[in-house]
């Protein structure tokens, strides 16, 4: 491998799937990543990605990369954690990775909780839309939303999670549970952006909701909650965010097949750290007293 650079390019768009995501988590521009991937192209001799519309795919000769570049660089980093000594400290820090949804609703009280349990545990949080690479160590702990676990983490489901539609209470008061197709049509609906396409719930608006009623969009569900609560109109958010919610009403909730699953991962290698093992049999316990 002449340059590690370029395998890390190839890793982001394989993970990411767009130029503009890999783009983003690489920190630098779109055309660098275009650049880097074709130059690899090229010297490899092989087509690597599909390139569509919808963004890159693997082709066959690029999932092969992808399977034996991964396994590289899984060894390099397991290297590095096996010559610390860092699992029997009981105390120290834990890099969480999650999102500003669920950072902002049930995951608050629950590190209040914990922290005061364990004063000698910190958090370095690492909130961002993206999937945190558990393998190259960009955080010890995810707490994310997906039906999909690699086969090196371990962890646990916490909670099945609903998509609903909500309002503001004020004003939806008076709409009951149920899809009726007259009634879509007339109200304000918002909707998630493009950067949710693969998700089952924004597949299934796309499908059921004409293009017709669209209004205001947006890339985090957060800023779609404060969108319906300045009433800008009604829209899409997962129920540990908008049952929560006093200002807000639901409004209607999407089929089972849109619904998602709440886990709790960590990579393999640290499941004998002290300071892991404290908070991921605490998130046992809690969930378990909340449910």
């Amino acid at each position: 491998m002449e340059d590690w650079d370029d395998y890390r390019f190839f890793l982001s768009i394989a993970e990411h799937g767009t130029l503009k995501s890999a783009a983003s988590a690489l920190k630098v521009n779109l055309s660098t990543v275009l650049r880097r991937i074709n130059m690899l192209e090229e010297k490899m001799g092989a087509r690597l990605f599909d390139r569509s519309h919808d963004g890159f795919t693997l082709t066959p000769a690029g999932s092969i990369m992808k399977e034996h570049v991964e396994i590289m660089q899984h060894s390099a980093i397991d290297l590095m954690r096996k010559v610390k000594d860092i699992d029997r400290q009981s105390g120290g820090v834990i890099k969480l990775a999650t999102t500003d949804s669920l950072f902002q609703s049930w995951l608050g009280p629950l590190i209040k909780a914990f922290r005061k349990k364990n004063p000698d545990i910190y958090f370095e949080f690492l909130v961002s839309p993206r999937n945190i690479n558990l393998v190259k160590h960009e955080s010890d702990i995810a707490i994310s939303v997906g039906n999909i676990r690699p086969d090196y983490m371990i962890g646990r489901k916490l909670m099945d999670v609903h998509y609903r539609f909500y309002g503001l209470a004020s004003a939806y008061s008076n709409i009951t549970d149920v899809m009726d197709d007259a009634l879509l049509k007339t109200l304000p609906i918002m909707h998630m952006n493009a950067d949710f396409s693969h998700q089952p719930f924004y597949k299934w608006q796309k499908v059921h909701i004409p293009d017709s009623t669209a209004n205001d969009s947006t890339d985090h569900f957060t800023a779609m909650q404060q969108m319906i609560k300045l009433g800008l109109g009604i829209g899409l958010l997962p129920d540990y965010l908008g049952d929560h919610d006093p200002e807000l009403v639901a409004l209607f909730t999407l089929p089972d097949e849109t619904n998602k699953e709440l886990w709790i991962l960590i990579h393999s290698d640290l499941r004998h750290v002290s300071r892991i093992r404290k908070f991921m049999e605490f998130v046992r316990k809690y969930c378990c007293e909340v449910k």
